[in-house]
Order: C-alpha cells, then sequence, then structure tokens
C-alpha cells in the first residue's frame, strides 16, 4: 500500500449557496446547493449524479471558488480555500483545474488548438518559449491529438477532439485534482466512450484525482470510486459505486 493511499486530498463541508432573485412583484432568497458534504482521497473518483437543474455545475463551481459558496468550507490539500486570496487562490488553483462540459465554448474561438493549452503557460510565465513549446507537443499527444492538427482552430476539430484539448489545457499546470463537468454529456455514443477511457488511461498515467459530475449512472459506474446522487441542491445519497448499484436506499436512486 502506498503510503500516500489513503490520504484526503478534497473536503467539502456543509457547503451550501443562495442567490437573490429579484422580480417585478417580488425578491426572495433561492437555495440552490444546501449543507453538501464529502471527502475524496488521493487518486479516487468521486462522481455526482443528478438531472439537469440539480446544482452540479454549481457545486463544481463552489469548490473551485469561481462563484465562492454563501456558507460552508472547502479544504484542498488541508488549506481552507475560504481564507485564501488573490495570488494564494492563483496558486492553488493550478493544482486544481477544471474541464467544462461544452467543449464548442469552453475553448477561445480564434486560438489554435496549440495556443488554447499553450496559453496557460503564457500566463503563468514560468518557462521558456521553447519549453511551452515542447510542452504543450507533450500534451497534445497524450490526449491522442495529432501533432499535424495543433494548428487547427477549435471549429475544425470533432467535439470529442475539443474535449480532448480542453483536457490538455487542465493539464497543463500538472494538477493533482481534475473537476469534470459533465465531460461527455454532448458527445455522441461511440465518441462517449473513448472519452471516458482517456479520462481513465490519465488518471493512472499521472497518479490524478477526479470529481466527475454526470447525469447518466452508468457512465459513472464505469470511472467512479464513490457516487454522490444529487437532487434539487442537496445529496440525498452517497455511497460506493458497488453498493450504489447493489443496494440503492433512495426512491429517486432506485427510479
Amino acid at each position: 500500500m502506498c503510503a500516500n493511499e489513503n490520504k484526503r486530498l478534497l473536503k467539502v463541508e456543509s457547503l451550501g449557496k443562495d442567490f437573490e432573485v429579484t422580480s417585478r412583484f417580488a425578491s426572495y432568497t433561492k437555495k440552490v446547493l444546501d449543507d453538501i458534504t464529502f471527502d475524496v482521497k488521493l487518486g479516487e473518483t468521486f462522481g455526482i449524479c443528478g438531472e439537469g437543474g440539480s446544482g452540479k455545475t454549481g457545486l463544481l463551481i463552489g469548490i473551485y471558488y469561481l462563484d465562492p459558496p454563501s456558507c460552508g468550507r472547502v479544504f484542498f490539500d488541508s488549506e481552507n480555500l475560504r481564507d485564501l486570496k488573490g495570488r494564494k487562490l492563483i496558486e492553488i488553483r493550478k493544482k486544481m483545474q477544471m474541464v467544462f462540459q461544452d467543449p464548442y465554448t469552453s475553448l477561445h474561438p480564434r486560438f489554435t488548438a496549440e495556443y488554447n493549452v499553450k496559453e496557460a503557460f503564457v500566463i503563468n510565465g514560468s518557462v521558456s518559449k521553447r519549453q511551452i513549446r515542447e510542452r504543450v507537443k507533450e500534451l497534445l499527444n497524450l490526449v491522442g491529438i495529432n501533432l499535424k492538427f495543433m494548428n487547427f482552430t477549435p471549429n475544425q476539430f470533432s467535439g470529442g477532439q475539443r474535449q480532448r484539448i480542453s483536457i490538455a489545457r487542465a493539464l497543463a499546470m500538472n494538477p493533482k485534482l481534475i473537476l469534470f463537468d459533465s465531460p461527455t454529456s454532448l458527445l455522441d455514443v461511440s465518441i462517449k466512450a473513448q472519452v471516458l477511457n482517456l479520462i481513465k488511461d490519465l488518471q493512472k498515467k499521472l497518479n490524478l484525482t477526479y470529481v466527475i459530475t454526470e447525469n447518466d449512472l452508468g457512465i459513472l459506474k464505469q470511472i467512479s470510486d464513490k457516487i454522490a446522487v444529487i437532487y434539487e441542491g442537496k445529496f440525498i445519497e452517497v455511497a460506493s459505486r458497488d453498493l450504489l448499484y447493489s443496494q440503492p436506499r433512495h426512491p429517486y436512486t432506485i427510479a
């Protein structure tokens, strides 16, 4: 057993998110996430399943602190993200990257595949131009993009290829944790399997930890160690993958 096998990398504690809704007739507070608590160990995949509008994307955005939660705490590598500001939060985010649902909009449409991946290095300014180019080639190779297409723009790639480029970009800063927001939901069935296999292979090669959302329990069964079912912003059931499928408890999960 590895020394770090049981190390907790991510802990989400009583996370909640409220939005103020104002109309001509009334103003009220809408709770979109309520008392979300879970943890993820190093090298583990935590799956979150729910319908559209259940709060999956909002949860990932809250964990990543793109839009900070209204209450609760997120600990990453023992750091409380609520206590971090500015440069310190940016440094943490290098180790916790996010792959968004829609590969058609998450990549810059005017940038080539090379520059979409290269941008992470340019922003952080940590290595030379030559080193950047070599690293970008390495990352594109790693996700299965032929280097003869590295000067193509996103509209010249298929949806699956775009998602591969998004994954390469997420890997640029050598993260420990990747948050996947329904990464296969907009892909054709045959391409879904290829992207899922890539995600699993990268986890083994790079010792990555994942939090992945999907609206399909079948997909999460293939990749997750633990699965949470979310409904109207709440976790209604959390269990190991095998237990969730063999002995689901909540009627919503069963349905």
